[in-house]
This record gives C-alpha cells, structure tokens and sequence, in this order.
C-alpha cells in the first residue's frame, strides 16, 4: 500500500544524495581519522539514474491507482 510512496521518497533522497553527497566513509568503527572516499562522477551519475528511475515507478503507481 505504502510502497509507491516510499519508492517516491527513496527516488528523492537518490536524487538529493547524488547532487549534495562529498564522500562515503565505511567498513570501520567510527574514529576521528576514519578515512572518507571521495564521490566520483560517475557514482553520481549512478546514484541520480536509480533515483530518477525509483521516483518514475513511484509516480506511475500513484497515477495508476
């Protein structure tokens, strides 16, 4: 019921995350020297088509209904 809804919201945040992200950092336990992968362009572009594609099945669900 709700899933065409949070594929909308998660479309979004894709979106948003692939202009505004700076880097990931993970695999570690937090410390203050953890070090941070920059975002390359490409994991941008990555990140904007899932979002873009995520947001267009939400948006054909809800208009659909």
């Amino acid at each position: 019921m709700y899933e065409k809804y949070i594929m909308i919201v998660l479309g979004l945040v894709l979106i948003f995350a692939s202009v505004w992200v700076k880097g990931f950092s993970y695999g570690m336990p937090p410390h203050p020297q953890k070090p941070q992968y920059g975002a390359t362009r490409p994991l941008r572009v990555v990140l904007l088509s899932f979002g873009l594609v995520s947001l267009a099945f939400g948006l054909i669900g809800v208009l659909r209904k």
